[in-house]
């Protein structure tokens, strides 16, 4: 938020500084400036007051190499607290262990994305996108086995795979590690398509991948350019297809509420879903402050009091601006019923509340 609504943040919250982007080198100079003086004047990438005024510097310069970044020193905190947390959440696919002996941590492999969805922000869309070695990876995975006992790791990436060789690369360096372990990742819908790409997804899978999470989002290619993702449903699902011969999982996400939404275009992106038998992360339209559909709310009018709209940000399972040209009783209602058709037809017996606030990804039911 810092990045996209600079003066907003320090108008309305009281803060008096806010950190533009990559914070690792910004924070340390801050501090040690703090540490002397109120004077912040010629600290790149940072927002302040200063009396009546807002001041912005230039930006801080990219990280070029971020293997360079040291790993997060987690016994700052007690990783217990969080091991356990997010041990929790780990669900289907499981592991071939008893769920409480699940230890998972999360890694960040890379930052930012290469594409440019109109819905989503990230701080660092004007950025380049920049991943990390195989061998940086696995060193910071081996650091916690060692340390914490970690034996699932949950890559927390916009995007880990961009490209079928940058994943072959992973999955070849995992298999000469010594490390036995479960994870998961993100990638490109459409990552996977042909027949020849099934050797490395079987590589993935024997390096301990159990999931691949890429977003389907809409069905109809009309939304999908206004998105301006660089994908379709016949990718996605050929992807999905894929993957189950190699013994994957896929999960999946889904974004209602574009202007061109309709009842009609609802039920064909959740008959994607049934066709490849994955019941999806569903939620609303939520435009983010500095992505190019909040732009587009702001200048036609959707959003009046952008206070008001920041204010009541909150889940994306809620609706909280709606730019179809349904009442928000239809969009609702279409999103719901379609929503339990699909818990229907793949077994999965959700009920109100949980087909959109479902906690976790889920999968056809197996009985």
């Amino acid at each position: 938020m810092a990045q996209s609504i600079p003066e907003i943040l320090l108008t309305k919250t009281g803060s008096d500084v806010a950190v533009m982007g990559e914070g690792e080198e910004v924070i340390v100079q801050l501090l040690q400036r703090l540490s002397n003086t109120s004077d912040l004047e010629g600290i790149k990438g940072i927002c302040y007051r200063k009396n009546d005024e807002i001041v912005q510097t230039m930006p801080q310069p990219l990280i070029e190499d971020i293997n360079q970044i040291p790993f997060p020193d987690w016994d700052l905190f007690d990783t217990e607290v969080y091991i356990r947390s997010l041990s929790k959440s780990i669900h289907e696919p499981w592991p071939p262990i008893p769920p409480d002996k699940i230890r998972a941590m999360l890694i960040n492999t890379a930052r930012g994305c290469l594409f440019k969805c109109t819905f989503c922000y990230h701080v660092f869309r004007d950025h380049k996108y920049r991943w990390r070695s195989p061998q940086s990876i696995i060193a910071e995975m081996r650091y916690y086995v060692q340390h914490y006992g970690a034996n699932y790791f949950a890559f927390s990436d916009e995007l880990t795979f961009f490209s079928v060789k940058q994943a072959e690369a992973f999955a070849d360096a995992l298999l000469a590690s010594d490390l036995d372990v479960w994870w998961n990742a993100d990638c490109r819908s459409g990552l996977f398509t042909l027949d020849k790409h099934l050797r490395v997804i079987h590589k993935l899978k024997k390096a301990g991948c159990l999931a691949l999470g890429f977003s389907l989002e809409s069905s109809d290619p009309e939304i999908l350019k206004w998105m301006k993702k660089e994908a379709s449903a016949q990718d996605f699902s050929r992807q999905v297809e894929l993957l189950r011969k190699g013994n994957i999982a896929s999960q999946t996400s889904l974004v209602f509420g574009y202007p061109l939404e309709t009842e009609q275009t609802i039920k064909a992106t959740i008959d994607v879903c049934i066709a490849n038998e994955i019941y999806p992360s569903a939620g609303y339209l939520l435009p983010q402050p500095g992505s190019p559909i909040y732009d587009y709310a702001i200048k036609d009018g959707y959003i009046q009091d952008e206070e008001a709209y920041l204010l009541a940000l909150g889940d994306r399972q809620d609706l909280r601006l709606n730019m179809t040209q349904l009442s928000d009783e239809q969009f609702e209602g279409t999103v719901e019923r379609e929503l339990a058709r699909c818990s229907q037809e793949l077994g999965m017996e959700l009920k109100g509340g949980e087909l959109l606030k479902t906690g976790f990804y889920r999968s056809k039911k197996v009985i």
